[in-house]
């Protein structure tokens, strides 16, 4: 916990500095796209972690006996604040659960892996 709330520390200081360097009117801070995402990433962390923790402590005997899955379900605070940062409105969490741009990409991903591993598997072993 020491180590994160240094890293944590470092990074206010930081953004205290540039704001100092910058000459940055304090009360823009705000109403940039950066902090407006990042704050509602922020707030939906608490909501999406205790859901995803619920769900991944009880599902968890499955998950680790299988292949990775677990991109099919939207519950990374990263997810939330690429959706939130999109401007084009392309990067989103569908209508349905199992709907959203990360699930083509974890798929490519995990086939590829799987495939590339057995084809190295076969001409190493």
């Amino acid at each position: 916990m020491g180590v994160f709330f240094f890293f944590q520390m470092m990074m206010l200081a930081f953004g205290g500095l540039m704001l100092l360097l910058t000459n940055t009117p304090v009360k823009k801070v705000p109403e940039g796209v950066v902090f407006k995402s990042g704050l509602v990433a922020a707030i939906a962390i608490f909501g999406i972690a205790w859901m995803s923790d619920t769900y991944f402590q009880h599902a968890m005997p499955v998950f680790q006996t299988s292949n990775k899955g677990y991109f099919f379900i939207p519950n990374y605070p990263s997810d939330i604040a690429t959706c939130n940062f999109d401007s084009t409105g392309t990067t989103k969490i569908g209508k349905y659960y199992f709907n959203h741009s990360f699930m083509m990409p974890g798929l490519i991903g995990v086939i590829s892996a799987c495939c590339i591993g057995y084809v190295l598997a076969n001409i190493i072993i």
